[in-house]
């Protein structure tokens, strides 16, 4: 009997005990489960992350569960607000959430955490000697369909991903800084700028979030990984660092993009002194270390593409499919004969007679095109390890 009237007694003591501490607790919780949420938010994609063995895996997860975190943040602060609204709690309890407000305002205003902003809204004017550009200074040129643009590198320093949507002209451009890579695709009506963001830029090279789609792509190999085809996305096209005179010469009717405000003038890239290689962008992409390039054409493949890769007399790096009929692949060789004039190449399998264009003009299969690969010279090899692994 004294036991068992002891052990009544030790219970309701426990009972009364957790009637008290528990609604104690209560907030408590709610502040630590709001503050570690929005140190997620804050934190998690962060891309100083993606330099680390598996941090662009840890990022996706992070970019994909960030709501999650911001509505159980927003949950556990409305409760905590509740209970003091309903004078369950004193006021006071409301400073535990000055922390989550703070790294609130971290993540989505000064946090340094971004490489860049988009720019979905770019305008460009017909213009031949604008007062704020210097002819040395460089540009990024593209052609789509018929018209040529220009973008200066200054302004793709500071917004490194431009989409342009007029008409039929619609355009992603992307300048990966750190590799000196530059990018370009044409794009269908599906993509919009206001749903990109610029994730990080392991490598060198951006990282890009489509956040209406849920991509991650990235600004060298335009593929989601494991090579998945992106959502909007269509035909590739060469881009063209030069100098806004070089740019301008050779398209008198380009279209320059308006700064909208002053910006400094930045001279062409400095070469890089690191293992480069030169990167075709086929499907999968064709990888050549830059050093085995001569003066002689080289065919090259990776079992699915076969490229013919090439420098012309101005030095510029050209690469076209090696595929004519559908099923016809040939092999190039330089031709000596200089009696045929204009060509450049001669086929193996038919001896047919090729410009630097791609163009047969002699043989057998005169008029037949190549068809052409958009090639970056000079990628650092450390990105093209990274992004094709």
């Amino acid at each position: 009997m004294p036991l068992m009237w002891i052990g009544r007694l030790s219970s309701s003591r426990f009972r009364l005990r957790a009637d008290k501490v528990v609604p104690k607790l209560i907030p408590v919780l709610l502040i630590l489960g709001a503050t570690l949420s929005a140190a997620a938010v804050a934190f998690g994609c962060v891309p100083a992350i993606a330099d680390h063995t598996g941090g662009v895996a840890f990022i996706r997860v992070m970019y994909r569960l960030q709501w999650l975190f911001v509505g159980t943040t927003v949950v556990c602060a409305l409760a905590l607000v509740g209970m003091v609204i309903t004078n369950h709690r004193r006021g006071i309890w409301l400073v535990g959430l000055l922390p989550v407000v703070g790294l609130f305002g971290w993540r989505f205003g000064i946090s340094p955490a971004r490489p860049g902003y988009v720019d979905d809204a770019p305008a460009f004017v017909q213009t031949v000697n604008p007062d704020w550009l210097d002819g040395g200074a460089a540009v990024l040129g593209i052609v789509s369909g018929e018209q040529a643009y220009a973008i200066p590198l200054a302004a793709m320093e500071q917004a490194p991903v431009l989409v342009h949507t007029e008409r039929d002209h619609r355009v992603i451009v992307m300048w990966s800084a750190q590799a000196g890579i530059a990018t370009a695709c044409r794009t269908d009506r599906t993509l919009r700028g206001r749903d990109l963001r610029i994730v990080a830029s392991p490598a060198g090279v951006l990282l890009l979030f489509n956040e209406r789609v849920g991509e991650f792509f990235d600004a060298l190999t335009l593929a989601q990984r494991g090579g998945t085809p992106l959502s909007g996305f269509q035909t590739r096209l060469p881009v063209d660092v030069a100098t806004w005179d070089a740019w301008r010469a050779l398209h008198i009717d380009t279209q320059l993009l308006d700064p909208r405000r002053a910006m400094p003038t930045a001279p062409l890239p400095e070469p890089r002194e690191t293992e480069a290689v030169v990167f075709i962008a086929s499907n999968p992409p064709i990888v050549v270390p830059r050093e085995e390039l001569s003066v002689e054409p080289m065919n090259v493949t990776n079992g699915t593409t076969s490229a013919l890769l090439f420098r012309d007399s101005a030095g510029r790096l050209h690469a076209f499919e090696r595929k004519v009929d559908g099923d016809l692949f040939l092999r190039f060789e330089p031709s000596l004969d200089k009696h045929r004039k204009n060509v450049a190449f001669i086929d193996t399998d038919t001896q047919s007679g090729w410009t630097t264009s791609g163009t047969c003009i002699d043989g057998t299969l005169a008029g037949r095109r190549l068809p052409r690969l958009v090639v970056l010279d000079a990628v650092p090899a450390t990105a093209a390890r990274y992004w094709l692994r």
